[in-house]
């Protein structure tokens, strides 16, 4: 039987930890860094992993925490993988004393209200957990009216879907499946600790997110999504795979490309 959940819910002090994976993101990275610098609550720390760039993705956000002066952390992880690297990420906020995480990614553009919506939810609900709302960049790849609405369409009938997964069915959770991206994520630092945090896995073996989600849901029901905490996404899987071929990838690794080096979709 899993152990109680500890009440570190609501009523404890918020102190924030962004943390960013990224990998080979010199082109996308800068829209990020100016996002998070521009937030309207700008009481946070932030902390990027590296996860072994080549293009100076690392060079790019060193120098923008130099040039604005920021105090923000630049940790490197050496092992290829989403997971490894936002785990590494999210252990460095930690020990820097955060006592709640909020993740995106590096191709990302979190709304401006963003950390405050986090901050927010922490202390008006008793979640330990939870997900916001991750809409289609249009900056990026270019996206039309009608193909912007269609995709955010095609996104609400993946929120709701990913509760049919078998693999996100069972009495060994303690409530509904829930879709929690990566990209704008959130959870109590007592919390990761407890469930083990982000598993240090390459993208082409597991979700992530979806393994925290789970490995959450076994131990509280204290989660959920809210829409008010908004990321934009780069859709460039999308451009290159297909809407089918990428709602299967993110549906439990049901499409798979042909190598592995295909799996990391760059333009």
């Amino acid at each position: 039987m899993s152990s109680p959940v500890p009440n570190h819910g609501a009523a404890s002090p918020v102190r924030l930890g962004v943390i960013v994976p990224e990998w080979n993101e010199a082109r996308l990275v800068p829209d990020l860094l100016d996002a998070l610098r521009e937030q309207v609550d700008p009481d946070f720390t932030v902390v990027v992993c590296d996860n072994g760039s080549s293009d100076g993705t690392a060079r790019i956000v060193a120098d923008h925490v130099r040039r604005h002066r920021l105090p923000w952390q630049v940790v490197v992880e050496p092992r290829k993988g989403t997971g490894a690297a936002a785990d590494t990420a999210a252990r460095a906020a930690i020990a820097a004393g955060c006592t709640h995480l909020v993740r995106t990614d590096a191709d990302c553009v979190p709304a401006p209200d963003w950390t405050a919506a986090v901050k927010r939810v922490f202390a008006e609900t008793d979640h330990l957990f939870f997900g916001g709302l991750t809409l289609p960049r249009r900056d990026d790849i270019p996206v039309g009216p009608l193909r912007y609405r269609f995709l955010c369409a095609v996104n609400e009938m993946a929120i709701w879907c990913g509760r049919l997964l078998p693999e996100n069915r069972g009495r060994q959770y303690r409530g509904p499946y829930v879709m929690v991206a990566g990209n704008n994520l959130a959870i109590t630092s007592a919390l990761y600790e407890q469930v083990g945090g982000f598993p240090r896995t390459a993208i082409e073996e597991t979700h992530e997110d979806r393994d925290l989600t789970n490995a959450v849901r076994r131990v509280t029901d204290r989660y959920g999504l809210h829409r008010e905490m908004v990321v934009t996404m780069s859709v460039r899987r999308i451009a290159v795979w297909g809407i089918v071929r990428s709602l299967a990838w993110y549906a439990g690794h049901r499409y798979r490309p042909q190598t592995t080096g295909s799996v990391d979709v760059r333009p």
